[in-house]
């Protein structure tokens, strides 16, 4: 009979000193402050409020319309939202998402803690004290706080424990058949952790089964239970196949593969480190793992090393081996990453050291005889230093008013999407130029952003995304209309180029500053920072064509590929080159843009400063640093600081401000290109955009994964779509099964016939 009282009491005490931390903090719904902030604010609260749409049924995890140009979505949902504590977000309001964000935090590590008592319970004949300070040391340890805002991560906590449970029922006799069920849950809720947990869990189980569950073992009887442990993983995968399939299938359009280049033999650190891991730290870098458990569990650990003898010490210097071969040695780093090269988070498996440092600990105190006052008296003592560091942990990552923020900005956003839907039932897309504002950087007139989820968060079609499953070939589009590529995950909509948006059906625009080419809507009130702008340009987002562009061959510069695009569809050119005056930056505006500009990137030091002035024009003007190359600079104009540029979050395409003309400085921290510079003529686009809208298609129905429309054509004709292309989508025409057609790197394009073609697209 499994006893829980342990479990329970460890549950309790974990959600109490957390929430007691979170009081402390003024952390929603005890007060305006949240930990839900760098990728947790900038991109999953954004998913979460689609998840909530999916559960209502406005919305398909498998496509969205609403995710960049559009495609796939399950790649997204599969990793970032597939955790059953996510059900909630059915009763929470979409203001209140941040604070189901704490609730699930606090649900999860609580269930962690009740899981790991569990493990103890069954591995370990312990001490109710011991369990219940390991499990609550286990839940609330260094890893799980560092990665409060990576929700997606942390239902590990409780998995880990559970499947090595039930191994070790096994073990013992039990059925292998919650082994398999419990991998497969792994995998299923977060299939990038779970990977990464089995593995450990294979080369840990095949140790406690070699040193420490047995006296001794022969060669033969090893091999048996490894093979038989790879076995139930491979059942575990099986299983897991109908989410693994499509997961997988969307993967490939980006991030798929093996980063090769991010291999190597190195050693980052020596043993040493192991034991200054020990020490709770804010975060885990390359070379410094972190993996604090509380004072008890990581004594306890060391003591291990002293106290233990023979096959398990042994065991317990394998164990210390492979820890410090995952962590520090490049081959085990690789494959742990899952072969990929990490840009951030480092360490995303951190937890596997607490789990095992909570093990040999577990080891020691086994032999450890205290009367039951003692060890009361030692929880009690060593429990307020365990909660002291947990706030040292997390408090360099609290936003004070960010709940607040949240929660005035959704209610702002939703009403302001639906009052345009209300206004324009049509179909289009909208950008934005600012975001969720917990990261505003007041030194920037264009706030460096990564928030391009707001599409999916409040249902409307855009050009902009960022998920760690994105589509290649719609970078390299939108790369090409200028919307410069940002390493491998999204491109850069800092403001809109009107010829591009045009092109892309991009109608409205949200922006905190006034573009030319662009109308405000007075009927629409400024709300967040920002009015509604219509753009007159925006073509249709289907039209009829005689050409569609299957083979692009894109340059550096974005003005030079879009204009090549409107000649080849409208026999025109959008863009016509200026040529402005050079001139000399004095020293004081040198000094002033290094002194903010430098600022925003671990205060660079500008290197290099180029000068032009533009004269006043009734279009709009934009400037372009034709280059991929990183120069790392800032874009100063008239006195102010507008942008980055060829940086994290920097564009390469611009717009440039030219009332009472335009005195524009660019710093960079080594010698860019010269910039070239283009004003929109809005006598071309117009010219274009009446031949779109002369041969545009009647959208008859657009649903969550399908579109239907109706268009005439003749022979030889086509139907021109910014709809993603798809391999795979159905495509009717009149009826019958056609083929689509990729154009423009990633857009779908259909053949018509003569007469009238009701063409369905069924993603």
């Amino acid at each position: 009979m499994v006893k829980l009282k342990d479990p329970i009491i460890a549950a309790g005490l974990s959600a109490a000193v957390f929430a007691l931390w979170m009081i402390k903090a003024k952390i929603a719904p005890f007060g305006e402050a949240t930990f839900a902030v760098a990728d947790a604010a900038i991109q999953y609260l954004d998913f979460f409020a689609w998840e909530k749409q999916i559960l209502s049924g406005d919305a398909s995890p498998f496509f969205s319309f609403n995710k960049g140009v559009g495609g796939l979505s399950f790649a997204v949902f599969s990793y970032y939202l597939m955790s059953p504590f996510n059900l909630l977000l059915a009763i929470f309001p979409y203001e209140k998402i941040i604070v189901f964000y704490h609730l699930a935090s606090l649900l999860k590590l609580s269930f962690g803690a009740f899981a790991a008592a569990l493990y103890l319970n069954a591995r370990f004949n312990l001490k109710s004290e011991w369990k219940i300070i390991l499990a609550v040391g286990f839940s609330l340890s260094t890893w799980p706080i560092q990665q409060l805002y990576n929700l997606m991560w942390l239902d590990v906590i409780y998995l880990l424990p559970l499947v090595m449970l039930f191994i070790y029922r096994y073990e013992m006799g039990k059925s292998f058949i919650p082994v398999i069920l419990a991998m497969a849950a792994s995998i299923i809720i977060n299939w990038y952790q779970g990977f990464i947990m089995l593995m450990f869990v294979f080369i840990f189980s095949v140790i406690d089964h070699i040193w420490f569950l047995n006296e001794k073992t022969d060669t033969r009887e090893i091999f048996k239970f490894a093979f038989k442990i790879i076995g139930f993983i491979f059942a575990a995968v099986i299983l897991s196949l109908p989410m693994l399939i499509p997961t997988f299938s969307a993967l490939a359009l980006g991030r798929g593969g093996v980063d090769w280049d991010s291999f190597g033999f190195r050693v980052f650190a020596s043993p040493y480190k192991l034991l200054t891991g020990i020490i709770p730290g804010y975060t885990s870098d390359k070379g410094d793992l972190h993996y604090y458990g509380g004072e008890i569990m990581m004594l306890s650990m060391l003591a291990f090393f002293f106290k233990i003898r023979g096959r398990k010490l042994i065991g317990g210097v394998v164990i210390a081996t492979v820890i410090y071969l995952m962590y520090y040695f490049e081959p085990f780093y690789f494959l742990f990453s899952l072969l990929k090269n990490v840009g951030g988070y480092y360490y995303r498996y951190g937890l596997l050291a607490t789990f095992a440092a909570m093990f040999l600990a577990a080891h020691f105190l086994n032999t450890v005889t205290l009367t039951a006052n003692k060890r009361k008296i030692l929880a009690l003592l060593t429990l307020p230093i365990f909660c002291v560091h947990i706030s040292f942990i997390m408090k360099p990552a609290v936003f004070q008013d960010g709940a607040k923020v949240y929660a005035n900005y959704v209610a702002s956003e939703r009403n302001e999407i639906k009052g345009l839907k209300e206004n324009d039932a049509s179909h289009y897309r909208v950008s934005q130029t600012a975001a969720l504002p917990l990261y505003n950087d007041s030194r920037f007139v264009m706030q460096p952003r990564a928030n391009y989820n707001e599409g999916l968060a409040y249902d409307y079609m855009t050009l902009e995304t960022y998920t760690s499953s994105p589509v290649n070939n719609q970078m390299e589009l939108l790369d090409a209309l200028g919307y410069r590529r940002n390493g491998d995950n999204f491109n850069i909509y800092a403001m809109p180029l009107l010829p591009s948006d045009s092109l892309m059906g991009v109608k409205y625009v949200r922006s905190n500053i006034d573009i030319k080419g662009l109308s405000v809507l007075s009927d629409i009130k400024e709300t967040n920072g920002k009015k509604t702008y219509l753009n007159p340009f925006a073509m249709p987002l289907v039209f009829r064509t005689d050409k569609l562009l299957t083979e692009f061959n894109k340059t550096e510069n974005p003005m030079e590929n879009v204009n090549r695009i409107y000649n080849e569809l409208f026999g025109v050119s959008v863009y016509r080159e200026v040529f402005p005056q050079n001139r000399e930056i004095p020293a004081e505006e040198k000094l002033k843009i290094s002194d903010i500009g430098g600022a925003y990137n671990n205060n660079i030091k500008f290197k290099e400063y180029i000068g032009y002035a533009l004269p006043n024009t009734d279009n709009a003007i934009y400037g372009v640093i034709p280059t991929r190359e990183e120069i790392k600079g800032v874009i100063h104009i008239n006195d102010k600081l507008y942008y980055r540029t060829h940086d994290w979050l920097g564009l390469s395409a611009f717009y440039a401000p030219t009332e009472n003309s335009a005195k524009i400085a660019i710093a960079s921290e080594r010698k860019p290109n010269k910039a070239k510079f283009y004003e929109a003529d809005e006598a071309a686009l117009q010219r274009a955009n009446d031949i779109a809208n002369m041969n545009a298609a009647k959208i008859i129905e657009r649903a969550n994964t399908s579109v239907t429309f109706r268009v005439n054509g003749k022979g030889g004709d086509y139907a021109f779509t910014s709809f993603p292309y798809v391999k795979g989508a159905k495509v009717t025409r009149n009826g019958e099964n056609v083929d689509m057609i990729c154009h423009l790197f990633c857009l779908a394009g259909v053949p018509l016939v003569e007469g009238e073609n009701v063409i369905e697209i069924r993603y």
